[in-house]
């Protein structure tokens, strides 16, 4: 009975490994190899050889963001590289030993590759200046852009992170390439404004506007920008936002 039972395990273990075998040969028996470097071939390449689609993107990804494989043995460590193809693949791969010097000029040459960034003047940028930057879209662009049309310019890099909807994370990533170039900014005649236009200014919103407007009628003409602050609901964190927007006539 104890040979017949070993026997019977023998047997399902080589039918076991027969079925490995019919799977790896199902699977691989299609393979078209040449001598490659996988630092240099192409997807299109790799798929002709026959490898399975993910293999091919995830190798061809690897190294089109700046992976390199220094050693055939750096192969395995793609993700889901099977042992069993990992060795078919071993004899046809060509990868140039790396020396240190090599591999120094290599790295300098993938850093010179590296996108240069150029500084943006908030004030005079248009939307190709603005979409270089990281984390930049067109959203994000005309977004800021109509901020600053609608506030009549910038007069501090910091305004604009309140562009409406733009992350803190965005704006930590731009603000070093933001410069605050010559300052020209479109002013609001306090005197002249309708109700309306004054609305229409970011940092003054309609009930404000309104005040405003109810102010002038009452009181007559400001004298000076400094006289807002006599206005119901303008207070001195309020004041200091709009100062540099306003402006008044005397005659």
């Amino acid at each position: 009975m104890r040979v017949q039972k070993a026997m019977l395990e023998l047997q399902q273990v080589n039918n076991v490994a027969e079925e490995k075998r019919s799977s790896f040969e199902k699977r691989y028996n299609k393979l078209r190899l040449k001598p490659f470097n996988p630092n240099t071939i192409s997807f299109e390449q790799l798929s002709a050889f026959g490898l399975p689609t993910k293999l091919a993107q995830r190798i061809t990804n690897y190294t089109g963001k700046g992976g390199h494989f220094y050693k055939k043995e750096d192969l395995r460590k793609i993700y889901g590289m099977p042992v069993s193809l990992y060795r078919e693949l071993l004899p046809y791969l060509q990868i140039e030993v790396v020396t240190k010097a090599r591999e120094s000029r290599w790295q300098s040459e993938k850093k010179s590759r590296i996108k240069t960034i150029d500084p943006v003047d908030i004030n005079r940028s248009d939307s190709l200046d603005w979409l270089q930057l990281p984390g930049i879209g067109p959203g994000y662009t005309r977004r800021i852009l109509h901020f600053r049309e609608r506030l009549g310019g910038f007069y501090k890099v910091s305004q604009v992170a309140e562009t409406y909807g733009l992350p803190d994370s965005v704006f930590n990533k731009i603000q070093p390439y933001l410069l605050l170039g010559e300052v020209s900014l479109r002013k609001i005649d306090l005197n002249q404004t309708d109700e309306k236009s004054l609305a229409n200014h970011p940092y003054i919103n309609t009930k404000l506007a309104g005040v405003i407007i109810r102010y002038r009628s009452i009181h007559g003409r400001f004298k000076s920008k400094e006289a807002l602050k006599e206005v119901a609901l303008v207070d001195d964190s309020i004041y200091r936002k709009i100062e540099y927007y306003i402006d008044i006539t005397k005659n």
